[in-house]
């Protein structure tokens, strides 16, 4: 892949007959955008954030205008209901995602609190935006992609299109979205402070290779290895908190239930607690 003076880099792991399977889909891809800010401070941060408000603003008033205009054609009525479910959907994924950080920061802390910090070669802080988002509305063909890249202006800092000092993180909606969310922090915690030293590694390897299941995961990519130690540190968490406080709900059934709650109140009452009681489980940063 060729964008002009920028760096692509793309790394996962492929697991054949994912759907089948049931198997974790991991991709680490990275494109070129070129964009220059200021930033001082990193965190995750939701990456539905951006598009919520103007949902909950928008819901109401179309609603309103479903079910008092009169004389609204039949296809002027399909617009308004295609809107209205394109801003339900928003406010939906912005509650998982909010759900999918809210377990993480429980059952892995240290994980957690590590990448909350995420910061460049030169300690400048990096904001990871995480989107839990269907399989139907990715923008590449694989169920975990973070993306990145690094300018010309400045090979050291990350850039998505949330901005310099940034990288976003998509992962398709399943049972399997926090183990694949950890592998693609482990790939970002070595290349976001590595990320010029990486590019050229990815140039050399990577650059024109047509096998994508090697991409990101040679036995010389650190950063697959890093992966590959998050997932275990992940898993090993999780075993951990299941043992003290059970098993978290299913996120299939928090998304079924989050769908239902929508239904019953309007989009700007707050979305509820959390499927946790936070002051019931002990944390350290």
């Amino acid at each position: 892949m060729n964008f002009g003076n920028g760096v692509a880099i793309i790394s996962h792991n492929v697991i054949p007959r994912y759907e089948m399977m049931n198997a974790s889909l991991r991709v680490l891809f990275c494109v070129a955008l070129l964009s220059v800010s200021i930033h001082s401070h990193g965190k995750f941060r939701n990456g539905h954030e951006s598009r919520l408000r103007h949902a909950q603003d928008s819901l109401p008033i179309l609603r309103q205008q479903l079910a008092t205009s009169k004389g609204l054609s039949l296809y002027e009525k399909q617009r308004l209901k295609s809107r209205i479910a394109e801003l339900k959907r928003v406010v939906i994924y912005h509650e998982l995602t909010r759900d999918l950080l809210d377990r993480l920061k429980v059952i892995s802390p240290g994980l957690y609190y590590e990448m909350n910090d995420l910061r460049d070669r030169r300690g400048r802080p990096t904001d990871i935006y995480v989107r839990l988002i269907p399989k139907q509305s990715s923008r590449v063909p694989f169920a975990a992609a973070s993306i990145l890249s690094n300018t010309g202006i400045d090979r050291d800092a990350p850039t998505s299109e949330h901005g310099t000092h940034s990288v976003a993180v998509d992962l398709w909606i399943s049972e399997r979205a926090l183990l694949m969310l950890s592998h693609e922090l482990g790939h970002l915690s070595y290349i976001v402070p590595n990320l010029a030293h990486y590019s050229e590694f990815y140039r050399k390897h990577y650059r024109n290779s047509r096998n994508l299941s090697r991409i990101g995961h040679l036995s010389t990519d650190n950063s697959g290895q890093c992966a590959r130690d998050f997932e275990k540190r992940y898993v090993t968490d999780y075993r951990t908190y299941a043992k003290q406080f059970g098993r978290p709900p299913s996120i299939l059934s928090t998304h079924a239930r989050v769908r239902r709650e929508l239904r019953d109140r309007p989009p700007s009452t707050p979305a509820p607690a959390p499927w946790y009681e936070l002051p019931d489980i002990t944390t350290n940063r």
